[in-house]
């Protein structure tokens, strides 16, 4: 059965920069850092970027591939002339969701996340639990959606929450990263598809899902 057509008011789409203090993507350069400015630090920032300009394409896609998606964002961040070549970098911050179990149990919504571009590589990283006794239920997906209609999901993509009581104020922590084309979260996407993350937190009463420092980044190609 397929979701209801989906009309994301600009509350529910994540904002790509500017999501808070420390955050990324990280903004783009200044006209310091894009024209270079007097003095050693200038000279040893000139000496990096050409440094990657100076590479072939193909070992500069090799080098992309093997950085992380914040670290991505801030080589982009160096010069404008690399944002040019590089992927773009989009990517969205949640501080925490703190949700109880409904009379009626449906799948929610938390926020969804507009794609500039076919997808490369995906990055997903949270701490999260569930009520901590009990039968677990609590899950959290990607989903994506073209034009408002449902195309695909991977509702297995992080599993079960878990059950483990925070420590030192750290719940589990929790990773997915993938580049594999051929994974349903990659293949055939599409510039102006939307990531929908999506959550069940269960029923049958006392079900609780609580995720703290959600961060999704994700690498798309330009174009």
């Amino acid at each position: 059965r397929r979701p209801a057509r989906h009309n994301f008011s600009q509350a529910q789409t994540s904002r790509t920069l500017g999501m808070r203090p420390g955050s990324w993507p990280i903004p783009p350069p200044s006209d310091a850092m894009a024209e270079g400015a007097e003095g050693a630090d200038s000279a040893e920032h000139v000496e990096f970027v050409d440094f990657f300009l100076d590479l072939p394409t193909l070992c500069l896609d090799t080098v992309v591939m093997h950085l992380a998606t914040q670290d991505l964002a801030m080589l982009r961040a160096t010069c404008r002339r690399l944002q040019a070549d590089l992927p773009l970098v989009v990517g969205a911050w949640r501080a925490r969701l703190d949700e109880r179990a409904k009379r009626v149990c449906t799948d929610e919504i938390w926020f969804s996340l507009k794609l500039p571009g076919p997808v490369i590589s995906i990055e997903l990283t949270m701490e999260w639990s569930d009520q901590c006794w009990g039968n677990r239920k609590g899950q959290l997906w990607l989903e994506i959606i073209r034009r408002g209609e449902f195309f695909r999901c991977n509702r297995r993509l992080m599993g079960v929450a878990p059950q483990q009581k925070a420590v030192n104020g750290h719940l589990t922590p929790a990773v997915f990263r993938t580049a594999d084309r051929k994974h349903e979260l990659i293949m055939d996407t599409q510039k102006g598809d939307h990531y929908v993350v999506r959550y069940h937190v269960g029923g049958g009463g006392g079900h609780e899902l609580h995720v703290k420092d959600f961060r999704l980044g994700v690498v798309c190609r330009q174009g």
